[in-house]
């Protein structure tokens, strides 16, 4: 159970103590001579509560665990028999069937503690497992030392993101499958997916322009996807993390790089020789690819299928940029396109509808294999996509 340490007692914690005679009791005070790790994972992102961790396990450069002899000072940490650079917490035991991750660190929610070796280990590891052995998170820790009688505490931000409820038509005022996912957060039945206006799940209908008011309002209009393509220095990271959607948690393989609207901005002034009071509001009401090119409203004209082939890895800067993972969508008729970890295609909504159609939005679309980024200017509005904003 979280915040129960009532059994550690079983699994190697041990102490010693001088008895002394008081009448005819003998009155002592136990010293606890092995080390503990209290590990205290969360998720600021927000609290996961079906995203269950099953297991934790620490790993060293030297035996964390094994068999020690006793001597009157406590262990004898010089040669242990059975020596074990390994230690596996279970956590599925817990009825609940593993801990749930709160958004900060919460004792009664998911603290777990573990008897330690006492003394200093270096590239200390801690993997956390959610169920499945190839969705874990880790951090490895130079050096790290524990105390004979001392609880160290190990906290550590899972920074999962939660997709469950991002998924929308465009504009929609709920998301894809409102009303309609079952307690394990799959959804009860893909032909329960938004099929006409009649839903309040069912995309913002009217002939642009047209301005998002509802969950689209804060993605990027197309200008600015405009300039994330052209200018953002885009790059492709095959980069494993995980992430809460469909029900489950999923690895996803592929992320982007993008530059900050603050760095774009920089850059266009010290690098292309655009004016000193330029600045991101202005590039949201327009794009033009020169100081003195013609200013484009992408917004009430349509514009170019804007595509970019990119660098793959992570920029020499990473501070001056952004991170987007790379998921998937549903097609109409409720199916999740390019399921699974190696998605090759991506799509983000922007907050901006296609001049002169009622059916279709702009979006910024990612493709994987082929390292390419872009702006698609009639993409179906009627497509379950990500909804969030960029930055």
């Amino acid at each position: 159970m979280p915040n129960d340490a009532s059994r550690i007692g079983e699994y190697g914690d041990c102490g010693i103590a001088t008895a002394n005679k008081v009448g005819i009791k003998y009155h002592f005070t136990l010293k606890h001579k092995a080390a503990y790790a209290t590990f205290l994972p969360y998720n600021a992102p927000g609290a996961i509560g079906k995203a269950r961790m099953t297991s934790i396990v620490v790993t060293a450069d030297q035996p964390l665990a094994g068999t020690y002899n006793f001597t009157d000072n406590g262990l004898d940490l010089t040669s242990p028999t059975t020596p074990s650079n390994t230690i596996s917490l279970r956590l599925d035991v817990n009825p609940n069937g593993g801990f749930s991750l709160p958004q900060t660190a919460t004792p009664a929610v998911n603290a777990a503690t573990m008897v330690i070796a006492p003394g200093t280990y270096t590239n200390f590891k801690v993997q956390y497992i959610f169920g499945s052995i190839s969705n874990f998170i880790e951090k490895t820790y130079p050096s790290v030392t524990f105390i004979a009688g001392r609880n160290k505490k190990i906290s550590q931000d899972m920074q999962i993101m939660d997709y469950s409820t991002k998924f929308y038509m465009w504009d929609a005022k709920y998301h894809y499958w409102y009303n309609h996912i079952l307690p394990d957060g799959t959804p009860d039945n893909i032909n329960n997916f938004p099929q006409d206006n009649s839903d309040p799940r069912w995309y913002h209908e009217g002939t642009a322009p047209l301005a998002a008011t509802q969950s689209c309002k804060d993605c990027p209009n197309v200008n600015e996807l405009w300039w994330y393509t052209k200018k953002g220095d885009p790059h492709l990271e095959n980069r494993w993390q995980l992430a809460y959607y469909n029900g489950r948690l999923q690895q996803i393989y592929y992320g982007l790089w993008l530059r900050k609207k603050s760095t774009i901005v920089a850059y266009l002034k010290a690098n292309e020789g655009y004016p000193a009071s330029l600045t991101w509001n202005d590039m949201k009401e327009a794009y033009w690819d020169t100081p003195t090119a013609p200013h484009v409203d992408g917004r009430t004209t349509s514009v170019y299928l804007e595509r970019k082939h990119i660098p793959s890895g992570t920029p020499a800067n990473p501070a001056d940029y952004f991170f987007i993972p790379i998921i998937s969508y549903y097609k109409q008729g409720g199916n999740l396109d390019y399921e699974g970890s190696l998605i090759p295609w991506a799509y983000y909504w922007s907050s901006s509808a296609t001049p002169g159609d009622n059916t279709a939005a702009y979006a910024f679309y990612i493709d994987g294999y082929n390292r390419i980024v872009g702006v698609q200017r009639t993409l179906n509005r009627n497509r379950g996509m990500p909804a969030i904003p960029f930055e």
